[in-house]
């Protein structure tokens, strides 16, 4: 049975890490330069790149699509909003929508994408991943203003699709708050990334969440439905 895996790491778990966790599928990585650019991965154009075990990083992207087994494809993010796609047809999305992202409409974008290329118009999965919330995101000191990276992204989501055409799970972590967590905002320049993986494999069903001192994982099948997470 072909599944679809989310992985939400905590800062214990370093890129080196990943790589060794996911050898037996082909990483895919990107740049993330806090724009609206998305990539789709065609295997026909880079078919090396496809190799498990191979670790590729795109330039000049904040969201990659693909459509191919043996995958994985990876956000890194401190106080970014990670968001990963599933549908049963095969396909998986990343994005990373940060603040500047989010207002250029990258998730909107990638959701336009999988509705022209894809024809996806319903069972899309949808998850949030952790990012800093609305109360610790504050971009106006003279005007209290803060911002919010869920609520703006819920909106372009249903820009597209109605709630009974989607699935959404909002992780509830925020990177400030929780100090198990890499934050931008509260360690500064030159911190450390966390990193959120979905991947394509083939593999028994699983259902399972787990909570242990070195990472959150979920993973869950195209055919399960959604639980909330802790």
């Amino acid at each position: 049975m072909k599944s679809k895996q989310v992985f939400f790491f905590d800062s214990s778990v370093s890129l080196n890490e990943l790589k060794e966790r996911f050898a037996h599928l082909a990483l895919f990585a990107m740049e993330q330069v806090h724009d609206n650019k998305v990539k789709l991965l065609e295997p026909k154009d880079h078919p090396l790149a496809f190799y498990p075990g191979a670790f590729n990083t795109i330039k000049g992207v904040d969201t990659l699509v693909v459509k191919k087994k043996g995958v994985g494809l990876i956000v890194k993010h401190a106080d970014c909003l990670p968001i990963l796609i599933s549908h049963p047809s095969g396909v998986i999305a990343a994005v990373h929508a940060g603040r500047k992202g989010t207002e250029k409409q990258i998730f909107l974008k990638t959701l336009s994408l999988l509705i022209e290329k894809f024809n996806i118009t319903k069972d899309l999965k949808v998850w949030f991943g952790p990012r800093i919330c609305r109360n610790c995101y504050q971009i106006d000191r003279e005007t209290d203003l803060h911002y919010d990276l869920v609520e703006k992204n819920i909106n372009q989501l249903e820009l597209l699709f109605k709630p009974n055409q989607y699935d959404l799970m909002i992780h509830p972590s925020c990177t400030f708050c929780d100090e198990r967590f890499h934050s931008y905002r509260r360690e500064g320049k030159g911190v450390k990334m966390n990193y959120s993986v979905v991947t394509t494999q083939k593999g028994s069903s699983l259902s399972v969440l787990e909570k242990t001192n070195r990472m959150f994982l979920f993973i869950i099948t195209i055919n399960s439905s959604l639980s909330a997470l802790i």
